[in-house]
């Protein structure tokens, strides 16, 4: 019973240490947003070499179809730390009801994302959905990093339970007891 609480309690310890990483807890935010009950606009994170690539798929919240119509859209990025604007993109254009930037970040951290777009045929009508609060790292290696630890906490984890095991198989073989006789007694 001893072992079985201390296995326990390894588990919830190596988990709440796996969970301390903030980026793991808040990846992203919410991926989309709803504009004025018309649009949906999500936003997905797609790694590219040192750079990240941010696409925006604009679709209406009715159907769930994109919208094929011509969007020109807007971006700024700011520093949640910092609190500053960090990056202002020109207008760009969106094809198909999808929209790219491709931005390189040059800090791990929490960003915002903020968003305005125009449909050509509402011109002059213009679209902020709320802001998105992200966890993004600077490149690949930054991003490695999480992982590398997430690896070493597993190994620990199974190194851990290993050791358990077989300390209390050792411990029952020298009470003589085995694997087959405890099934025989618990039936």
């Amino acid at each position: 019973m001893h072992d079985r609480i201390i296995s326990v309690a390894v588990l919830l310890v190596a988990s709440m240490i796996l969970c301390s990483d903030i980026r793991l807890l808040w990846a992203h935010g919410e991926p989309e947003k709803v504009v004025e009950g018309k649009y949906v606009v999500s936003l997905v994170l797609v790694p590219q070499g040192e750079e990240m690539s941010l696409r925006f798929f604009f679709r209406d919240f009715k159907t769930g179809q994109r919208l094929l119509v011509p969007i020109s859209f807007h971006i700024k990025i700011r520093d949640h730390q910092a609190q500053k604007f960090v990056f202002e993109s020109p207008n760009i254009r969106a094809s198909n009801g999808v929209g790219t930037l491709v931005y390189q970040f040059s800090l791990d951290g929490f960003y915002e994302v903020f968003l305005e777009f125009e449909k050509a045929d509402e011109p002059g009508k213009i679209y902020r959905p709320d802001d998105w609060y992200l966890w993004i790292p600077a490149g690949h290696a930054a991003e490695a990093h999480g992982y590398y630890r997430i690896i070493a906490i597993s190994a620990l984890l199974v190194a851990i339970s290993g050791m358990a095991w077989w300390s209390r198989k050792k411990r029952n073989r020298g009470k003589g007891i085995h694997s087959a006789s405890l099934s025989k007694e618990l039936r």
